[in-house]
């Protein structure tokens, strides 16, 4: 029998800093336990709270909740903004440059607890970023990852175009190297038995979309 905890229903939040700023300090007070204390990732702290240049009022952010609890996180911003990927590491993008556009979107501060159940709460994440895609009618996804994820990501039925090899960009705060890889996820590129599988995590969870309804990024470019 599930505990009271993993029984409750799982709820996914999209929202602007702007809109719900309460649950945006918890996804970065989030970010900051998983990304640097926990991976040890050499990231801008502020007291308990992880935050970058690119948290900006355009930034939109994603949680999954079940009950109170986080247990998973990430970051989009539309690439006819600056972004990370391309403003910070644009050195990985050699087969191709980093897009920039209205219909793609940058997946970045992708943090997911490491619990009892890890690879579910993957699923559900993974899930949460294709139906906000496919919500916004965009036509690619891009974000830069480790190679464990890498692996991750194909081995759950998505579809990656890299846009250059495997590089280090440094080391953590234990002296491990960083081998990341960029990728491209284009929208006309994924399906079959596997993401299909995977899209229907998200019907599992509460949809709180507030971006959708008030969001600034439903204006057109």
């Amino acid at each position: 029998m599930r505990d009271d905890v993993s029984a409750q229903r799982m709820r996914t939040i999209y929202c602007h800093e702007w809109q719900r700023p309460e649950t945006v300090l918890q996804i970065m007070r989030f970010r900051k336990r998983i990304l640097v204390d926990r991976y040890g990732w050499n990231l801008r702290v502020a007291g308990d709270l992880e935050r970058d240049e690119f948290d900006t009022d355009e930034a939109l952010h994603c949680a999954i909740f079940e009950g109170s609890e986080i247990k998973a996180c990430f970051r989009l911003s539309r690439t006819d903004f600056p972004y990370l990927a391309r403003e910070q590491f644009g050195h990985l993008a050699t087969n191709k440059p980093y897009p920039q556009s209205s219909a793609v979107w940058e997946i970045s501060r992708l943090a997911v607890a490491e619990d009892r159940r890890p690879f579910e709460t993957v699923l559900y994440t993974y899930s949460a970023i294709f139906h906000f895609a496919r919500s916004r009618g965009a036509a690619s996804l891009v974000a830069f990852a480790d190679l464990a994820k890498e692996r991750l990501v194909t081995r759950i039925g998505i579809v990656t175009d890299l846009l250059g090899p495997p590089t280090e960009i440094g080391k953590d705060r234990y002296g491990r190297p960083i081998i990341v890889v960029a990728g491209e996820l284009p929208l006309r590129l994924q399906g079959g038995p596997r993401f299909e599988k995977l899209l229907t995590y998200i019907d599992r969870t509460e949809i709180d979309d507030a971006a959708a309804i008030f969001g600034r990024a439903r204006i057109p470019a």
